[in-house]
């Protein structure tokens, strides 16, 4: 990268790259709007177009950026770097263009009757699209175990937040989350496209761990089958998040009980996992263990409480369940950090 753009920092490139991608987007849209003589242009148009203005360059932007950085970096190869600039940029072009359908509808309260003229459709899709460009860009920079951290939550509250927003049914939290992928509440592409990517971006963080573990076992805090346990343990929560996904729910009665089998056993399986630390982190450190241990212990009772007795609706419930196995992941990842630089 240094030789192809020279003494040039990277924060010039990305607002070079940004301004280059609004002037674009301008020309772009307003040269089609005038050719196709449409003055004026509708609320729903409007917010296509925002929203296309952030997708595409917020994809692009991503994957260039993570391809031209091989090399100056520890970022991966082959098919590794592939697989990441893949699913990051989907992520966040998902993400961005979810932040351009929320923004279209605060313009179209905000400035009712200026926003739909040509001009003003075209300026504000170029500038929407050279923001998202810039801080896409800027994500992707030296990316790292904490941003795809952030990146992974962040794809799974923005698409949750999108489906609920979307959902007909406005008391889906009575009955459970799997209500949000009901072809008959309208969301079901939005509920299973972010199980998908979700579960996908997973796989990709596995790959930040990696290095880690390969420490350890070389250091000889992990033993030589352990890896292979922690990386098949791994890959089948992941691969969770994929069937919760891929199968939907709302269609028969066989494809609603593979749903909720596959949804009911991501928690199992985190549950088995956090049961069984004593054998799986043996050699980390002894406060990670305790908090193993309390989250398991306050979930199961939670869980007891809540679902047992019928004292919250389900879909809360499974909330409060999440939001522990997120706590968990993040107390995992931060202890397995701290025990990698440890040796």
């Amino acid at each position: 990268m240094k030789a192809l753009f020279g003494k040039r920092s990277y924060e010039e490139i990305f607002f070079s790259a940004s301004m280059a991608v609004a002037a674009i987007v301008f020309v772009v849209i307003y040269a089609y709007l005038y050719l196709n003589l449409i003055f004026i242009v509708s609320p729903q148009v409007f917010a296509t177009l925002i929203i296309m203005g952030t997708v595409i360059p917020a994809f692009l932007a991503s994957f260039t950026g993570l391809y031209i950085q091989r090399g100056d970096s520890e970022i991966f190869e082959g098919l590794e770097l592939l697989f990441l600039a893949v699913t990051s940029s989907i992520a966040l072009s998902f993400v961005f263009g979810i932040l351009g359908y929320l923004f279209s509808i605060l313009l179209s309260h905000a400035f009712q009757g200026i926003i739909y003229s040509n001009i003003g459709v075209s300026a504000l899709t170029a500038a929407v699209a050279g923001l998202a460009a810039y801080f896409t860009a800027s994500f992707v920079h030296e990316i790292n175990q904490k941003k795809m951290a952030a990146l992974i939550l962040i794809t799974f509250i923005f698409g949750f937040m999108l489906t609920a927003v979307r959902n007909n049914d406005h008391y889906w939290w009575a009955s459970s989350l799997c209500a949000l992928g009901m072809p008959v509440n309208q969301t079901p592409l939005y509920y299973s496209f972010t199980m998908i990517i979700t579960g996908a971006l997973m796989l990709t963080f596995g790959d930040f761990l990696k290095p880690q573990i390969v420490k350890l076992t070389k250091a000889g805090v992990l033993a030589h089958d352990e890896p292979l346990v922690l990386t098949i343990l791994y890959g089948i929560g992941a691969l969770n998040l994929f069937l919760v996904g891929i199968i939907p729910y709302g269609l028969n009665e066989t494809l609603n009980q593979m749903h909720i089998f596959f949804a009911n056993y991501t928690f199992i399986h985190v549950g088995v996992v956090i049961l069984f630390g004593f054998l799986l982190f043996k050699k980390f450190p002894r406060v990670f263990m305790i908090q193993n241990y309390i989250i398991l212990a306050l979930t199961a009772a939670f869980y007891y409480f809540t679902v047992s007795r019928y004292v919250m609706p389900y879909a809360l419930s499974e909330i409060v369940v999440i939001i522990d196995t997120i706590i968990w992941f993040t107390l995992f990842t931060r202890a397995l950090k701290q025990l990698s630089e440890s040796v």
